[in-house]
C-alpha cells in the first residue's frame, strides 16, 4: 500500500510537473513575441513597435500656451514616505501596491457563478465539429491532440489535482497574493463545487480557471478600494499639485483640423462620438486649449481605481476639467466605479478642477456621470 502511494504521489507531482512545463513554454512562447514587437521602445513610445516608432512625428505645446502649460501642476494623490538619512517625510505617488497592503484571501468568500462556463462549453460544444478540439485545449508550442487525449486518460481524481495547479498557476499572476494563499483559496472554491461543475472543470480547466481569477481579482479590487477611503479618512492620502503636462508627444496618429488643441497636433486616435465632444468643446467662447490624454503614458487618477480620462480641457477661467467619453452601451459597472473615482479626485483636488464622464444620452445618476447635453449646459457656464 505505501508504495502504491509513493508511485501515485510520484506520478502526480510528475503530471503537475509537466503542467507547469506545458505552461512555462508558452507563456515564454509568448513573451519572446511581444518583446520581438516591442524592441528598441524608448520612454515616449512604450508599447509601440519600433518599427512604427520609427515613422511617428514629434509634436510640441504651441508657443502661445507654453509658459502657461510649464507652470500647471494637476493633482494626483500621493503618500507620506519617509525620507531616508534625513528622517524627514516626504512625499509620493500614490501606487496600487499601498492598497494591496495586509490583502489575504483567507476568510474571503468562495461564491463564484459558473453558470457562464457551463453556457460557453455547451456552445463550443455545439460549434465546434465531432472531431474538433474544445477551445479550452488550444494551448501554443503544443501537439493539442495528444495534450488532450494525455489529459483525458487521467483517472478523475488526477484531473482535479492537475486542474488545481493550472488554477493556481493563472492567479499566481496577481502579484499581490502569495502562492500558498492562492493554494488554499482554490482548495475552498473546489470544495464547494457541484459534481456538474467538477466535471466541468475537467473538460476545461482554463476556462473555470479564468472565471476563479475574475473572482479573486474582484475582491482585490474591493479590497483596494476599501483601504483606499480608509487611508483617506485618515489622512494618510493626499491630493497634491504633481503632474507636469510633456513638453511634446509622438502620438502614433495625429490630428490637426480641430481648433484650440493645446499640441501642434493631438492623439488623432479617436471615435465619432469623442471627435464631436471635442468639437463642440473646442467652439465654446470659453474654452482656451484642449488636450488629447494618451492612455497609459500621460495623466492618470490614482485613486481607488485607476483611470486615464480622454480630454483635458482649460477654461478661460482657469478651471481645468477632465472628461471622460462614454457610449451609452459602456454605462455599466465598471464605467460607475470610474466616475465615482473621478467625482472624488475633483472634490479632493479642489475648486478650480472638474471631472465630467460624459454618456452620448444617458444620464446614470451617479457621482461623476452625466449626459452629452448636461455636461455642455454645465461647462458653457464655467
Amino acid at each position: 500500500m505505501l508504495g502504491q502511494e509513493q508511485r501515485g504521489g510520484s506520478a502526480g507531482a510528475n503530471d503537475a510537473s509537466l503542467i507547469d512545463t506545458m505552461l512555462d513554454r508558452a507563456e515564454s512562447e509568448n513573451k519572446v513575441y511581444w518583446e520581438s514587437m516591442g524592441e528598441g521602445l524608448d520612454e515616449e513610445g512604450a508599447g509601440i513597435p519600433y518599427e512604427v516608432s520609427q515613422k511617428m512625428k514629434t509634436f510640441y505645446i504651441k508657443p502661445e500656451f507654453r509658459d502657461e502649460a510649464a507652470d500647471l501642476l494637476i493633482p494626483q494623490f500621493m503618500v507620506e514616505e519617509e525620507i531616508a538619512f534625513f528622517n524627514e517625510a516626504g512625499h509620493r505617488l500614490l501606487e496600487r501596491d499601498d492598497l494591496r497592503e495586509g490583502f489575504t484571501l483567507r476568510d474571503r468568500d468562495t461564491m463564484i457563478d459558473f453558470g457562464s462556463v457551463q453556457a460557453e462549453l455547451a456552445k463550443v460544444d455545439l460549434d465546434a465539429g465531432a472531431e474538433a478540439l474544445p477551445r479550452a485545449f488550444r494551448l501554443n508550442g503544443f501537439e493539442n491532440e495528444a495534450v488532450k487525449k494525455w489529459f483525458d486518460s487521467k483517472p478523475s481524481e488526477s484531473k482535479r489535482r492537475l486542474c488545481k495547479s493550472i488554477i493556481i498557476r493563472r492567479i499566481s499572476k496577481i502579484d499581490a497574493i502569495g502562492d500558498a494563499d492562492i493554494a488554499r483559496y482554490v482548495e475552498r472554491v473546489m470544495e464547494n463545487m457541484t459534481d456538474e461543475q467538477l466535471s466541468g472543470l475537467e473538460q476545461s480547466p482554463e476556462l473555470y480557471a479564468k472565471k476563479i481569477r475574475e473572482k479573486v481579482e474582484s475582491l482585490l479590487r474591493k479590497y483596494e478600494s476599501d483601504r483606499f477611503h480608509m487611508m483617506m479618512e485618515q489622512d494618510r492620502i493626499m491630493c497634491e499639485p504633481r503632474f507636469h503636462l510633456k513638453e511634446k508627444i509622438s502620438p502614433p496618429k495625429s490630428i490637426s483640423s480641430i481648433p484650440k488643441s493645446l499640441y501642434e497636433e493631438e492623439d488623432g486616435n479617436l471615435n465619432d462620438y469623442e471627435k464631436k465632444v471635442i468639437y463642440e468643446i473646442a467652439a465654446l467662447g470659453n474654452v482656451r486649449w484642449w488636450h488629447r490624454n494618451i492612455s497609459r503614458n500621460e495623466f492618470a487618477i490614482n485613486g481607488a481605481v485607476t483611470t486615464y480620462p480622454d480630454l483635458i480641457v482649460r477654461m478661460e477661467s482657469g478651471k481645468l476639467l477632465l472628461v471622460e467619453t462614454k457610449g451609452d452601451h459602456l454605462d455599466n459597472p465598471e464605467s460607475e466605479v470610474k466616475a465615482r473615482a473621478g467625482a472624488e479626485w475633483a472634490n479632493a483636488a479642489g475648486r478650480p478642477f472638474r471631472y465630467f464622464m460624459v454618456f452620448q444620452t444617458r444620464e446614470p445618476g451617479y457621482s461623476g456621470a452625466y449626459s452629452y447635453g448636461r455636461f455642455m449646459e454645465i461647462i458653457k457656464g464655467l
